[in-house]
This record gives structure tokens, C-alpha cells and sequence, in this order.
């Protein structure tokens, strides 16, 4: 994990010590982390779906998007920015917040996660790249 931390540039070693650099950990090119990626995000996002579908109402998982499709395509770069910025910001706050709240006991613990994504459909038409 030390190398991969290190390769990945978040994190400087100086006096034995390990420094954090960068907040995140992002997958470069490695194919086989990224395909690992994208089977547990999918998986999670399908299984939630699935749950919402046939649980009550009291039980639903939270799953919700915001979407336009009259956003001007001068403002394209500006909401990628703003929502990569409020994203991350948000996720950082609810890992804090899991860290603070990790179990001692395996037995005592919980798998969870919150996934947050940006997608942006093209058509030939408007396809510029």
C-alpha cells in the first residue's frame, strides 16, 4: 500500500515519516484497477436499485441524481469543475466521518459506501472530440 501510496503521489516520505500530499487516491492507467473499479461501482449502484425497487418504502437506499438537458455548452466546463469541487469536498467530509466511526472488531463492522459520478451524454452531432 506504502508503494502504491507513493507511486501514486499522495503521500512524501521524509525522517521515516509519512507526509499526506494529496487527499485522494485516483487509479492511473492500470487497467486491471480500474476494471476493478468498475465492477464494485457498478455492482453497488445495480444492487441499490434492485433494493429500491422491492423494499418498502421505510428501507430505501438513498439514490438520487440532478440532470438538465438544456444546459448551455458554454457552462459544460464550469458545472465539471463545480461538481468534481462539491463532489469531492463531500465525499472527504463522509470519509472523515467513517474513519471516525470505524469498528475495533471485524465481527462489529459494516461494508457502506456513497458513489458520486459525472456523466455527460454526446451525440454525433454535438460530439467535438
Amino acid at each position: 500500500m506504502l508503494d502504491l501510496l507513493l507511486e501514486a503521489e499522495c503521500i512524501e516520505i521524509n525522517d521515516n515519516l509519512a507526509f499526506l500530499v494529496r487527499p485522494v487516491y485516483l487509479p492511473g492507467n492500470d487497467s486491471s484497477e480500474i476494471a476493478l473499479i468498475l465492477g464494485t461501482d457498478t455492482t453497488e449502484l445495480i444492487e441499490t436499485i434492485s433494493h429500491n425497487m422491492v423494499t418498502d418504502e421505510s428501507n430505501k437506499r438513498f439514490q438520487r441524481k440532478v440532470s438538465t438537458h438544456k444546459l448551455d455548452k458554454a457552462a459544460v466546463s464550469a458545472f465539471q469543475k463545480l461538481a468534481a469541487n462539491h463532489s469531492q469536498a463531500l465525499l472527504e467530509e463522509l470519509d472523515s466521518w467513517l474513519s471516525e466511526h470505524e469498528a475495533e472488531n471485524g465481527n462489529d463492522s459494516q461494508y457502506v459506501s456513497v458513489g458520486v459520478y459525472y456523466y455527460e451524454f454526446k451525440n454525433k452531432e454535438n460530439h467535438h472530440d
